[in-house]
């Protein structure tokens, strides 16, 4: 079970099935990893402030922020991933987004990112 259904397995999965589809899934995998989904550097280093004191070092942990590349960031990935999400989705129910028009809704989305 856990070899079945380990990140990369899926991943590699995905991958057989449709590359592009199999190559974003990774990419935004890594990306969530590297900016948050689990404490590193790069998740560290955008909301991270040192101050020098006279006597120390302070450091202070935004945990929301105002900075516009996080931010932007953080909704691209978001739309990113909902559009990845729906794409599997439609892998798994195909009739039900051609009867709703899905699909062409979502080739559309797709352009823009």
């Amino acid at each position: 079970m856990r070899r079945k259904f380990k990140n990369q397995a899926i991943i590699n999965e995905f991958k057989a099935d449709d590359k592009a589809l199999g190559d974003a899934v990774e990419t935004l995998y890594e990306r969530v990893i590297d900016y948050g989904a689990h404490p590193n550097k790069k998740s560290l280093s955008s909301v991270l402030k040192k101050i020098d004191l006279e006597d120390s070092i302070r450091f202070e942990l935004s945990y929301s922020t105002n900075n516009p590349l996080v931010i932007r960031l953080g909704l691209k990935t978001a739309t990113q991933v909902g559009i990845a999400c729906l794409k599997i989705a439609e892998k798994v129910l195909p009739e039900r987004f051609t009867i709703v028009g899905l699909a062409d809704k979502i080739k559309q989305l797709s352009r823009v990112f």
